[in-house]
């Protein structure tokens, strides 16, 4: 539902994912945070 997933947004949540879930929108979205948390990683080291 629409409402529901811009009240998670509000709450301060990063991403949102319904049920029934779609594979390849969670493998997606996996994807999306995983290469993000890489670039912290990345740039951790660098600093």
């Amino acid at each position: 539902m629409k409402e529901d997933r811009e009240k998670c947004i509000e709450a301060g949540v990063s991403d949102y994912i319904t049920k029934p879930v779609d594979n390849n929108r969670l493998l997606s979205l996996l994807r999306v945070w995983m290469d993000r948390k890489e670039e912290g990683k990345k740039q951790s080291k660098s600093a």
